[in-house]
């Protein structure tokens, strides 16, 4: 473990398998906790694949058959739920969960083929239940990604990014609070989009948002709806930002704990590919109800950054991401290696704090991490990153502060 050292305070960042070795800090090469049966089972941005529950980690990740559910039995071992293999076999792998202390729903794609799961808790079992038959349907063109979030009204929403011809939309529709069929019709909110953007769902206070990237435009734009409003009925587009190649196809939201000072976080990557510029920036609704941005992952020719997302750790934000190398004299790694990096920010999200720490190191390509929606309250948090092999990957965060 390391630690640094911000005012009176000290933040303890955990990187997995830390060792001395020669005076000389280096991080043990991670192997992976679980294998699934496709590669690059985390890759599927903006996506949200774990959830904390019932006092375990939760996953779902795709498999060769299907999505499956995992639980984390003890640090670094994790055990596929196997009595849901039969009623998830089949459909689309690649999913987004939101999550609660008694449910789970997972938004489902792969292709042209989307579902929705509830799985809810069953106490006398400890484990996961189906609670309903799984809802499927077709979408006219491949989606690339889906995203799901629950409203404050008890309404699920879920937002895609729809393509036709060369050309994307962004979509959004309603489900009701116990996700019975049908959902409700789509409603466009963007049209004439590049053929590589992407969206993402989020509940805000008394509204439900969308955001999504637009790069043609150089732009990063997001709608909200009130909870009393026609589904149809969506308020003028507010530009996040614009300008400077400031958007790119990342997008990952966080919402911090009530008592915060931003209403909201959003995780994004710049087109800013240069030495010397930083490649991310934390978009930041400020209590004030104003778009502000965080840059930070600064681009040198050592490190290739990539694929940021952000979750709410303490008292304060926290972007976790990855840090590609090439090989280098002494390191004693045999090759290039990736590295699952985070950097903090200050509680307001304005500032970075410290330096970025590393919390995975592999020796093979190593990508795509994902966390939850949502942190546990007062615990380490847990994200996962993949390979093209399957092989699974996990680094602990935890920004406790020790007096």
């Amino acid at each position: 473990m390391s630690s640094h050292a911000i005012g009176r305070r000290r933040i303890a960042i955990v990187a997995v398998g830390l060792l001395a070795v020669g005076g000389v800090a280096r991080a043990e090469l991670a192997r992976p906790v679980l294998h699934c049966g496709c590669g690059n089972p985390t890759r599927d941005k903006p996506q949200s694949k774990l959830w904390y529950a019932r006092g375990w980690w939760w996953a779902c990740l795709p498999g060769a058959d299907g999505p499956r559910v995992y639980r984390r039995t003890a640090p670094g071992q994790w055990r596929a739920e196997g009595h849901l293999d039969d009623v998830l076999k089949s459909l689309p792998g690649r999913g987004d969960v939101w999550a609660d202390a008694d449910r789970a729903v997972v938004a489902l794609v792969q292709g042209r083929r989307l579902a929705l799961v509830v799985l809810r808790w069953n106490a006398p079992n400890g484990r996961y239940e189906l609670a309903a038959r799984p809802r499927q349907w077709k979408a006219a063109t491949p989606v690339e990604t889906i995203t799901i979030d629950r409203a404050a009204c008890g309404c699920f929403w879920v937002a895609y990014p729809l393509s036709a011809g060369k050309a994307r939309s962004i979509v959004i529709r309603r489900g009701d609070p116990l996700l019975r069929w049908p959902l409700a019709e789509p409603v466009v909110l963007a049209e004439g989009l590049g053929n590589d953007e992407v969206c993402a769902a989020v509940a805000l206070g008394q509204a439900i948002g969308v955001m999504w990237s637009d790069q043609k435009r150089q732009a990063l734009y997001f709608r909200r709806h009130g909870l009393h409003a026609a589904d149809a009925i969506w308020p003028a587009t507010e530009t996040v930002a614009k300008g400077s190649r400031t958007a790119d196809d990342h997008i990952n939201f966080c919402r911090p704990r009530a008592r915060a000072a931003p209403q909201l976080l959003a995780a994004t990557k710049t087109s800013l590919d240069t030495n010397g510029k930083p490649i991310f920036s934390l978009r930041v609704l400020t209590a004030d109800g104003r778009w502000r941005s965080t840059p930070f992952g600064m681009l040198t020719k050592d490190d290739d950054l990539t694929r940021p997302i952000v979750v709410w750790q303490g008292e304060r934000p926290v972007s976790v991401y990855t840090r590609r190398n090439p090989p280098r004299p002494g390191v004693g790694y045999g090759g290039s290696f990736s590295v699952t990096a985070m950097q903090a920010f200050t509680p307001d999200a304005l500032k970075t704090e410290g330096r970025p720490h590393d919390i995975i190191r592999a020796a093979k390509p190593v990508n795509n991490v994902t966390g939850p929606k949502r942190t546990p309250d007062g615990l380490p948090c847990v994200v996962l990153a993949s390979d093209a092999a399957g092989g699974v990957y996990e680094g602990i965060i935890d920004t406790r502060e020790n007096r």
